[in-house]
C-alpha cells in the first residue's frame, strides 16, 4: 500500500501475520475484508476499528491492542 508518507512492509503469508499480531509491540495490518477470515481465521481476537472501501475492495484495519484502552489485549 502506498501512502506517500511511509513504506509499509508486506506480509502475504497467514503465519507471518499471526506472528506480527501476536508480538508485544503494537501492530496494525491492512487487509482486504474478503481475505481476513481465510488469512486469520473466523476467531481472530483482534479488533477491526476501521473498514473502508478503497477502489473496488473493502479494506479492514486489524490492530493488536484495544483502541479504547490503548493497550494490548491479554
Amino acid at each position: 500500500m502506498y501512502t506517500g508518507l511511509l513504506r509499509m512492509p508486506v506480509r502475504q503469508k497467514a503465519a507471518e501475520l499471526r506472528v506480527v499480531l501476536a508480538a508485544r509491540a503494537r501492530a496494525a495490518v491492512i487487509i482486504q475484508e474478503k481475505n481476513r477470515i481465510d488469512t486469520l481465521g473466523s476467531d481472530c481476537p483482534y479488533p477491526i476499528p476501521v473498514r473502508e472501501p478503497v477502489g473496488g475492495a473493502v479494506m479492514g484495519l486489524i490492530i493488536n491492542w484495544e483502541p479504547e484502552a490503548g493497550r494490548n489485549p491479554p
